[in-house]
């Protein structure tokens, strides 16, 4: 009773009933929330597809699924730390995302080939999804300068020619001369 008093004082005191709405406009935000992380998601997807970037991470998934079955494989029958398909799993994630914990790791000359072809396809298309992120950046960049107009412009070299003049203006006396 002494955590849900408010329910407690809705329940004894019918006046107050009304006052449940706020708990529900409560849950309103949540879902709001939710909905802006959806167009978010459906943004970055978007993004993903027009640059070619979700067939990668999907190429990068099935080598990952793959090298843990085969790894797994490798593995299970050696007294190393990959001893079940989640540990495999899990070794096979955290090499192709570079992160490389090294709790779980391979000891067969399989597991090794195979953590190399992770590393290196993990900073392949990490470095693509950067570059990708970089590229955005410099299209929003360049869009906003082409929708510049002239009198724009015109006026952002006024403003620098402003700020130079008034720069030059405030120098001492003794440095003007030379």
């Amino acid at each position: 009773m002494r955590r849900e008093w408010a329910q407690l004082l809705l329940v004894l005191l019918p006046i107050l009933r009304p006052l449940r709405v706020f708990r529900s406009m409560r849950a309103l935000r949540s879902l709001r929330a939710l909905a802006v992380l959806g167009k978010v998601g459906d943004e970055i997807k978007a993004g993903l597809k027009r640059r070619g970037l979700d067939r990668v991470l999907g190429l990068l998934a099935v080598v990952v699924v793959a090298s843990a079955l085969l790894g797994w494989a490798a593995e299970r029958r050696e007294k190393g730390p990959i001893q079940d398909l989640g540990d495999a799993l899990w070794w096979a994630i955290s090499t192709a995302t570079t992160v490389g914990y090294g709790d779980k790791y391979p000891v067969t000359v399989l597991g090794r080939v195979l953590a190399v072809l992770l590393m290196l396809l993990g900073v392949a298309v990490f470095g693509l999804v950067t570059a990708s992120v970089a590229a955005e950046f410099v299209k929003s960049d360049e869009k906003k300068a082409a929708e510049a107009t002239p009198a724009d412009k015109m006026d952002e070299v006024l403003a620098r020619l402003a700020d130079i003049e008034a720069k030059v203006d405030d120098r001492p006396a003794r440095k003007r001369s030379r």
